[in-house]
Formats: C-alpha cells, structure tokens, sequence
C-alpha cells in the first residue's frame, strides 16, 4: 500500500513570492495582475496568487497597488572595471559595487573593456562578472576590446564565445583615432569567427561594435556588410547617437537595411559630454526617419572618466558616468518622444533580451523567466527591484550589497 503525501507539507512557503495588485507590462500591457515566483523563476501571471497558495502554506507579499509592474533593466554596454581614456592613472575609474548597478533598475549586465587595457584586462572582467553574478545581478561580458585583432581569453574569439558561458560576442572599435582598425581583411575574418561562433554556440556571438568619431562613421560595416554574408542582426553599433561627427544619418541607413542601433547614455550633455547628442533627441530623429522602436536600444556606457563641466562649459575635472543614467536617459526619451511605457519598455528590456540572444529567459514577463522584476512608482522612479526572485532593491534604496561596500575605514586589531 503507497503512503498518502501531503503536497503542502512538503512545500517550503518561503520558496513562494506573490506580487500583488500592481499594473504589469510584460512588456505589453497586461492590466491589474498578480505574479507568483518560485525561487529564480516566474510561475504564473493571473490573479488571487496569495489565496491559492494558502493552502501551499502561503507565501510572502509584495504589495504593488500604485506601481508599474515591468520587466528589469538590461545594460548591455557597462564597465564592471572601469574604463577610461587619455587621463592617466588619475583618470583608472574604479570597479562597480552590485547595488551602484541595481538601484537603477538593471537586474541584467553586458561588462565591457575600455581603452585601457595595460592595467586591465580580459581576465580581470570575467572574474569581476562572476563576482557581480554572485552578488545577485545576472552578468555576461564581450570578449575582444578596441584592435584588431581581437584580445581574446583562451585560443581566440570563437573559442571564447563557444567554451565560456559568460561570453556572448565580442567587443570592436570602428571609426576610432585611437585603434583605426583600417584592414577590412581582418574585420572579415573576425565576421568569419562570428558565424561559426554562432552556429557552435548557439549564442548570438555579437560583433559589438564601438563607434568612434572619425569621419568614416558607419561605413566600415556597410563595407563589411557588402562583401562578407554576415548577418546583420549580429552587429550591433553603439556610441551612435554623435553630433561631432554627425552620426545619425548613417544610423538611419544601417537600420534600414535591418540593423538595430544602440544608444549610448554617457553620451548625453546631461552626464557631461561634448560630442554627443543626447538621446531622446537621437531617438526622435530616426523615429522621425521611419525607423521602427523594435531596431533600437539603450546602454549606458557607464563608470568611464566623463568631463566635469563648469558654468562656461569648460573642463574643471572628472567624474565617472553613474549606472543609473540609463534609467534617467530612458525617462527622457519617454517624455520627449511621448512614448507610452508599453512602447519605452523594450528599448531597455525585450529588444535588448533578442539582440543579446537571451530572450528566452530575459527581458520579458512570463511563466519560466527569470524574475528579474522592477516595480515602478507613478512617475517612473525606481521602487523594487527583485533579480532572479530575489529583493535587491527596496523603496528606492539597495538592500543587498557586495562583499566589500560596507566597509568604512579599516579597523586594526590591536
């Protein structure tokens, strides 16, 4: 004779999370709903989550009446190292902590090398994601950096991108001064890596490209993209939005052709810069061009030297671009562009998920994805921010940390 089990005496209740009553978009708009999360993982999006699960033995309550419930930010262009570019060692901006990152509502990172590649390196960035990782915040990181050839980890980029799990593309410079990468020969090879990364992987194996402020803008990959069967969605052009040179006609094309664009927040006059144009603007342009929300992005390109402006707009010093003007520069394209959220949404979520090739579990809200969740207030600010279930944000302020951010001045023992 089989033993009788009772289910609910066997399920943990802590394991159960309903958020309750808020305003979800999925990133669509799906009303006043309720989402039950098991663990890591969302369960189920519908209503009374906290009566049923009474009889599983209940489950903990987030009350979201008032709130936008969405999906959490993904930052796929930041600097875990800091990255820096001609200031020397007073300009080597330091290593993010976890909370400078989720306290502005990103719950997903894309960790970047910068110039800087003397004192930094790849190694370093990998080992700094599985920290960040652990902390609560899912990571991911480009191999590669400004040249090419690529740096790479173990054998070269199509290794990386095949054996490291951490690794979904690679990291290029184009039209830049500093690494002008003039051999078209061997951008067509690293394309060649691409293709075969992606098959072997099974990972979007990306070609993100950092767009510089030499003349020839755009046009290194519409060369490339003439001559070698690359698929477009595999490259991605940051850093787009430039006024100096002007940038966006040749964005207007690349997207036309296909392509998606990612802007860059750093490059607003509100974080400081000089060349940029911000992004609100950038994204009226090609709106206005026909360029459909669905081929455009938005990173921060944050935690690298940025110039400290006086009133004269004149350099006085450095600062290091915060995480959270993602956020800030998302809230400007809304009220510029007059976007409802359904439509701001993805250009920091869903879209981002499909170009990075994470979407299965990223970007969206939907029973089986990471409950990666952000609760919004009324004006858009961030609330609540849970990262694979788990509450690292509250009221606006970090509740979860890393290793090293609560230390004050070292105490000696005597």
């Amino acid at each position: 004779m089989e033993a009788t089990v009772n289910v609910a005496t066997m399920i943990d209740p802590t394991l159960f999370t309903v958020i309750r009553g808020g305003e979800v978009f999925a990133p669509e708009a799906l009303g006043t709903k309720d989402i039950l999360i098991s663990g890591s993982r969302i369960l189920a999006i519908g209503e009374n989550f906290a009566d049923k699960t009474a009889a599983l033995g209940g489950a903990q309550i987030i009350a979201a009446t008032g709130k936008k419930v969405v999906p959490g930010f993904i930052d796929q262009h930041l600097h875990f190292l800091g990255g820096g570019d001609f200031e020397g060692p007073l300009g080597r901006v330091p290593e993010l902590h976890v909370s400078w990152i989720t306290e502005g509502g990103v719950t997903t990172a894309v960790g970047i090398m910068g110039i800087d590649m003397e004192s930094k390196g790849l190694h370093g960035l990998l080992v700094k994601a599985r920290e960040l990782e652990r902390s609560g915040l899912s990571t991911f990181i480009y191999t590669g950096s400004f040249q090419i050839p690529s740096p790479f980890l173990t054998r070269s980029v199509r290794a990386d991108i095949v054996l490291i799990d951490k690794v979904l593309g690679v990291k290029v410079a184009i039209s830049e001064d500093t690494y002008p990468n003039l051999f078209p020969a061997a951008l067509a090879q690293l394309a060649g890596e691409l293709r075969l990364a992606a098959g072997m992987s099974g990972k979007a194996a990306v070609m993100h490209c950092h767009t510089g402020r030499n003349r020839r803008r755009l046009q290194p990959l519409f060369d490339l993209l003439d001559n070698v069967g690359l698929p477009i969605r595999q490259i991605v052009p940051t850093h787009v939005n430039r006024k100096a040179p002007e940038m966006i006609p040749d964005a207007i094309k690349f997207a036309k052709m296909g392509g998606t664009l990612d802007f860059s927040a750093n490059l607003s006059q509100r974080s400081g810069s000089v060349t940029g144009l911000n992004p609100d603007e950038a994204v009226r342009t090609v709106l206005e061009a026909g360029v459909p929300l669905d081929q455009i992005t938005l990173s921060s390109d944050a935690n690298v030297s940025m110039p400290l402006l006086d009133g004269q707009d004149q350099v006085v010093g450095l600062h290091n671009a915060w995480p959270r003007i993602l956020h800030r520069e998302w809230l400007h394209i809304i009220r510029t562009n007059r976007l409802s959220l359904p439509q701001a949404l993805p250009l920091v979520t869903s879209n981002v998920a499909r170009v990075l090739g994470i979407d299965n579990q990223k970007g969206s809200l939907g029973p089986g994805k990471d409950a990666d969740i952000l609760l919004l207030t009324g004006d858009l600010m961030v609330d609540t921010v849970f990262a694979r279930g788990r509450i690292m944000v509250r009221d606006g302020h970090a509740v979860v940390r890393g290793p090293f951010e609560e230390r004050g001045v070292f105490d000696y023992m005597l």
